[in-house]
């Protein structure tokens, strides 16, 4: 009989930041109580439309019923880190600074204590933002500026839950400790040769190739779509100091006539070299999946069996970056397949929709088309032997991923 749980571990520590966590890790958890399960298999949620709880609901009881499987949707740290998973838009000191500054750009002067001395909530962040695109407004009806101005300003993201970016690194530990709690602890039978696979697209996809990376000998297969091997630093939650237009993780122009929030999600991570919290290259490097040392240093581990599909117009991450990834994986005797769509004769606008990232593809089309041949792998047999731990030495910073004494926890 088709069965749902949710359960909640304690969170991942943050060795990173060495930041407490607030929240419990949460997980949902699908099956048939029935039968023996013949797979593990992460659903892991991206940022778009795949995070949608009914949509997720439906393709985990398919999953469940078609193929005998397990379904594990683990909600990881900063999961709603957009609007519509429950994150809000503030204002912090360097947002209420870059305001002041467009104003006077624009020659709007606000009075010194125009901002109160607190992080402004959302309520108060739409209100300057409100302020300001009246103000534009109201200099564009007297020929100030030309008609349709729009100016961008700096907008802080608030993940929901109170919490906050580690982008990548804590997100794939939690669903790797979750991984480790369900095999100590299976509220089901697990048949002998049980598979333990990560699914995703985009930036689940990602999570997915990276707890590979983590843990190489506990993941038997990848399958995504339009996963970034190369993910671009707007992403980490840095981009403000960069610039805060061009390097924002994504714009929302919906709001207000003349008024672009540009936006980032919040982070302690900083691109000060004098901060504890400095974002240094080693940082950004345990985060690339296509980085050729440490997957020189994975191919000395179990190989996950990869399977990718990505446009060749992806704008966020280059087709040519995961070819080259591949090649290298060949080379290394990394076993997959890579499909790289190529033309809009390969849009047929049920399974794949669009050249753009993501391509609009149907998930549950590419499950069907690939997951068969996931589920008929050869089962890796781990000797006492085989390594539970994997080092990726950096300039200043190693990081070491192993796991506990008896399979427990990844630490």
């Amino acid at each position: 009989m088709f069965n749902n749980k949710t359960l909640s571990i304690p969170a991942s520590e943050d060795k990173e930041l060495e930041l407490k966590r607030e929240n419990p890790l949460e997980f949902k958890l699908d099956f048939d109580d029935e039968k023996p399960v013949k797979a593990l298999f992460f659903l892991i949620a991206g940022l778009g439309e795949d995070n949608n709880q009914s949509y997720q609901d439906h393709l985990a009881e398919f999953l469940v019923k078609e193929y005998q499987v397990a379904v594990i949707r683990v909600s990881y740290n900063n999961i709603g880190l957009r609007p519509q998973n429950g994150a809000t838009f503030v204002m912090d000191a360097k947002d209420k600074e870059i305001y002041l500054r467009v104003g006077e750009g624009l020659n709007i002067n606000f009075a010194d204590n125009f901002f109160p001395p607190h992080d402004l909530s959302q309520q108060e962040t739409y209100q300057a933002c409100a302020i300001l695109n009246n103000a534009i407004q109201e200099r564009q009806n007297r020929g100030f500026y030309k008609k349709g101005i729009r100016i961008g300003i700096s907008i802080s993201v608030q993940p929901a839950r109170n919490e906050y970016l580690n982008f990548g690194v804590l997100q794939a530990m939690d669903i790797l400790n979750v991984l480790q709690f369900i095999k100590k602890n299976p509220p089901f039978i697990l048949e002998k040769d049980y598979k333990t696979i990560m699914f995703g697209s985009s930036h689940g996809g990602y999570l997915a190739l990276l707890a590979a990376k983590f843990a190489p000998w506990l993941i038997d297969g990848v399958l995504e779509n339009s996963a970034y091997v190369k993910p671009p630093m707007r992403l980490f939650g840095l981009g403000r100091d960069v610039d805060y237009i061009k390097e924002c993780e994504f714009q929302a122009g919906e709001f207000f006539e003349h008024v672009v929030l540009c936006c980032v999600t919040k982070t302690p991570f900083s691109l000060d070299t004098n901060s504890k919290y400095y974002f240094s290259s080693d940082h950004h490097h345990i985060r690339d999946i296509f980085n050729e040392a440490h997957l020189r240093t994975q191919a000395n581990y179990p190989k996950p069996y990869y399977i990718s599909y990505h446009s060749i117009q992806d704008e966020l991450d280059l087709a040519q970056n995961k070819e080259q990834m591949f090649e290298l994986l060949k080379e290394l005797d990394f076993k997959g397949s890579l499909h790289i769509i190529k033309d809009e004769s390969e849009v047929d606008g049920t399974f794949i929709k669009s050249l753009k990232h993501g391509m609009g593809m149907s998930l549950k089309m590419l499950i069907q088309k690939e997951l068969p041949t996931l589920l008929a792998l050869k089962k890796r047999k781990l000797s006492k032997n085989t390594p539970r731990e994997i080092l990726y030495k950096g300039e200043k910073l190693d990081y070491l991923f192993k796991e506990a004494h008896g399979g427990g926890n990844l630490s």
